[in-house]
């Protein structure tokens, strides 16, 4: 199975199970942000569908020379990192109520979105020769 494959597969099922999680779990942990589940679990769509986007679209530059892939890698990360932000702000200036777990959840899932995004894509960089 292809590099590219297995990523689509990996991003929807962490998809699946960090929206799961959240919905789920937050209420468990505390009554208090009980109804913040349905804005995490929206966060853990939005990540997972531009981490896909942004993931083919770098799946698509790694056989390429490897000055485009670097110079494709870090326009993305910087056009991904400026629309999480506007999220982010967007989030925390409409429900300043549930800011607390909205927060631990996105930077959660940033992190762990762009680490899997990353290894994922390098791997397929390194596997089409890249040095």
């Amino acid at each position: 199975m292809s590099v590219q494959r297995r990523f689509v597969i990996v991003i929807f099922f962490i998809g699946v199970f960090s929206g799961l999680a959240c919905f789920f779990l937050l209420p468990l942990i505390t009554t208090k942000y009980a109804a913040a589940n349905k804005h995490t679990m929206a966060l853990s769509l939005v990540f997972s569908v531009i981490s896909l986007f942004n993931g083919l679209i770098l799946f698509s530059y790694a056989n390429k020379r490897p000055g485009l892939f670097i110079r494709a890698f870090m326009a993305s990360m910087t056009v991904k990192f400026f629309i999480y932000m506007i999220i982010l702000a967007v989030l925390a200036m409409n429900f300043r109520i549930y800011i607390i777990p909205i927060m631990i959840v996105f930077f959660s899932l940033f992190v762990l979105y762009t680490v899997i995004e990353k290894v994922m894509v390098f791997k397929s960089w390194k596997e089409n020769g890249g040095s």
